[in-house]
C-alpha cells in the first residue's frame, strides 16, 4: 500500500474559488493544489458517491475504511435537489468515517486540515446549494479555504480546454460544452422535472409508464412488467401510485430500472428496445445542439455516467453517435469521443487541471 507522507508543518492555503472563478483564480489554484499532501476527489451523482485519493503528482491513494484497505469509497448518491441537505451531511458523514492513513492508521480527523476537498456534484450548481456542501464539509473538519466544490459538470468544464464537449449520462442528464472563447454553453441539468431527458431516470420511468400501460389493458405485453414489479415489491402495479407521487419511491430507486431495461433490449424486448432507443435519440439532440454552437475545429466529446458503463455501453453509444439529429453532425475526423466509463470524472478534472491528462 502506498504510504501517505504527511507533512504536518505544510501551510495548504489552497484558494477559494466560486462556480464562475475568473482566470487569476483558476490559475492560483492550479499552482496551490500542485502542494497538497493529498486530495479527497469526489464524485456526488444522484445514484452513488465515490471518493478516490491522489497526490499532487496523480498517484492514487490506498487507505483504510473501517479496518480495510481500499482505493475507493462509496456510498449512496448525493443530489441535495431530491434526498435533501440532512442525507448530503449524513452521506459525507459516512464517507469519511472510519478512514486511516499510512502504516500507522493516522486517522483522517488528525489531518482534516490538510486535505483539499475537489467535489464535482449532481444538483450543486446553485450557489446556495453550493453554499451548503461547503458549510457541510467545513462542519466536518474541513478548512474552507481547502474546498473546491461544484456541480458535476461543472467541475470538468472547469478543466476543459476551448472544443472539450461533456456528456452526462446517469440518473440525470447534462451536456455542456467550452466555446473557443472559454465561454460555457450548456443543454440540459434542469432536473427531472424540468429536464434529464435520456437520463436513466428517464429510462427508468418511462419502463414504469409502458408497464402500467399494459396494466390498464391496452399497452404491449413486456418482460419489464415482471422487473418492475420485482424491483419495488409488489404484486399489484397501482400500489405503486401512491409512493411514486409522493417522492417516496426516489429518482435513483426509479433509475436503478436501467441495467433491466438494457438486458430486456439486449433479448429483443421490444418495448425495453424502443426505450433504450428513444433515450439515445434524446441524448444525440443534446449533444448536437451543443457541438454546433462550438465554433471550435476540433472537438473532444467525454461521455461520463453510468449509461456509458457496463457491457452494453459500446452499443448505447453507437445509437446516440448515429442518431437522428446527431448522425449527420457527427465527423470522426473533426470529433474524438473519450469514454470516461469507470474512471471518477473528479480525479479526471484534477489530472487534467494538473496538465496529467
Amino acid at each position: 500500500m502506498k504510504k501517505l507522507i504527511l507533512n504536518i508543518g505544510l501551510i495548504m492555503a489552497v484558494a477559494t474559488f466560486g462556480l464562475h472563478g475568473e482566470d487569476a483564480n483558476m490559475n492560483n489554484f492550479k499552482e496551490k493544489i500542485q502542494q497538497a499532501a493529498c486530495i479527497c476527489c469526489i464524485d456526488g451523482g444522484g445514484s452513488k458517491t465515490e471518493m478516490q485519493i491522489i497526490d499532487a503528482q496523480g498517484n492514487l491513494f490506498s487507505f483504510y475504511k473501517n479496518g480495510e484497505v481500499v482505493d475507493v469509497v462509496c456510498g449512496p448518491g448525493c443530489n441535495i435537489n431530491t434526498i435533501g441537505a440532512d442525507q448530503v451531511r449524513k452521506t459525507f458523514e459516512d464517507l469519511f468515517q472510519g478512514i486511516e492513513f499510512g502504516e500507522r492508521r493516522i486517522p483522517i480527523d488528525k489531518i482534516k486540515n490538510q486535505i483539499v476537498i475537489v467535489a464535482g456534484l449532481a444538483g450543486f450548481g446553485s450557489k446556495n446549494n453550493n453554499s451548503m456542501a461547503r458549510t457541510i464539509l467545513s462542519d466536518l473538519g474541513f478548512l474552507s479555504q481547502n474546498l473546491f466544490v461544484y456541480s458535476d459538470s461543472e467541475l470538468l468544464f472547469t478543466s476543459f480546454t476551448p472544443g472539450e464537449i461533456l456528456l452526462i449520462g446517469g440518473t440525470g442528464s447534462c451536456c455542456v460544452g467550452k466555446n473557443i472563447d472559454g465561454s460555457k454553453i450548456q443543454c440540459g441539468g434542469l432536473g427531472k422535472t424540468l429536464g434529464d431527458e435520456g437520463s436513466g431516470y428517464a429510462i427508468g420511468l418511462q419502463t414504469i409508464k409502458k408497464v402500467l400501460e399494459v396494466d390498464q389493458g391496452w399497452g404491449e405485453a413486456t418482460s419489464l412488467t415482471q422487473i418492475v414489479k420485482n424491483q419495488f415489491g409488489v404484486e399489484d402495479l397501482q400500489d405503486l401510485f401512491m409512493p411514486l407521487q409522493q417522492g417516496i419511491i426516489t429518482p435513483d430507486q426509479i433509475a436503478a430500472l436501467t441495467p433491466y431495461v438494457f438486458q430486456e433490449a439486449k433479448n429483443e424486448d421490444e418495448t425495453a428496445m424502443r426505450i433504450v432507443y428513444n433515450a439515445a435519440q434524446d441524448l444525440g439532440t443534446m449533444l448536437d445542439k451543443i457541438v454546433h454552437k462550438i465554433n471550435c475545429d476540433e472537438q473532444t466529446i467525454y461521455l461520463s455516467g453510468g449509461l456509458f458503463k457496463g457491457k452494453e455501453q459500446e452499443w448505447f453509444i453507437r445509437t446516440i453517435l448515429q442518431s437522428d439529429s446527431f448522425n449527420k453532425t457527427f465527423d470522426s475526423e473533426k470529433h474524438t469521443v473519450k469514454i470516461l466509463g469507470a474512471g471518477n470524472p473528479a480525479v479526471v478534472a484534477v489530472l487534467k487541471l494538473l496538465s496529467l491528462a
